[in-house]
């Protein structure tokens, strides 16, 4: 199936099934890093959804430019409503990460909820990328699902996962470790908040030297 448009289908219900199932809590966890955002940074947002975290950003981060990448065209209809003001400071780009032209430098990258959408093996290719994209030292926030303790988050991702590989056709048949992977290909984490009974996790992120 291809890549694009194929959240288009629950794009309309995306923010009520979360509220619905999680409360505030991903909201909350996408919003944790966003103080650690300088001033006039060039921001990527890859897979950003409806862009609530994107409306939170523009107003916290004076001068801040963000480049959002998102392959639902709905998703984007829905965040482009978010911007107010701040419109001249968004380019949006419907696409995948691939779509950025070559020569851009970031000084950070955000991912929310979007590395628990593909194996380890993809999550490394996005890895590569980022490495390319980020200027040296740049910032890769990360907020999304890591494997908890209680029987109920286990039960919880299997609904989820088997929801998502019906409606949106996505790669991934299990939550992947994307924490190690992130690690293992010249990362290190700055910094981590836990969410929803240690189910939500958001992280920060440091390229390394190349």
């Amino acid at each position: 199936m291809n890549e694009l448009n194929r959240f288009d289908g629950i794009a309309p219900y995306y923010e009520s099934l979360k509220r619905l199932v999680f409360g505030k809590a991903i909201h909350e966890a996408e919003i944790y890093c966003v103080p650690f955002i300088k001033a006039g940074a060039k921001v990527l947002i890859v897979g950003g959804g409806s862009g609530e975290m994107l409306r939170v950003l523009l107003n916290a981060v004076p001068d801040c430019r963000v480049w959002y990448v998102e392959a639902s065209a709905r998703m984007i209809k829905l965040a482009t409503k978010t911007v107010g003001v701040h419109g001249s400071r968004v380019i949006f780009v419907h696409g995948t990460q691939p779509s950025m032209p070559v020569g851009f430098e970031f000084d950070v990258v955000v991912t929310n909820f979007f590395l628990d959408l593909f194996p380890e093996e993809k999550i490394a290719r996005i890895c590569n990328a980022n490495n390319k994209l980020l200027c040296p030292e740049g910032m890769w926030i990360i907020t999304d699902f890591v494997e908890g303790r209680k029987w109920w988050q286990g039960f919880l991702l299997w609904v989820m996962y088997r929801f998502f590989r019906v409606a949106c056709a996505i790669d991934a048949r299990r939550l992947p470790d994307w924490e190690q992977t992130v690690k293992d290909n010249g990362f290190y984490k700055k910094l981590e908040g836990m969410f929803y009974s240690a189910f939500i996790k958001a992280s920060l992120w440091i390229k390394g030297p190349t």
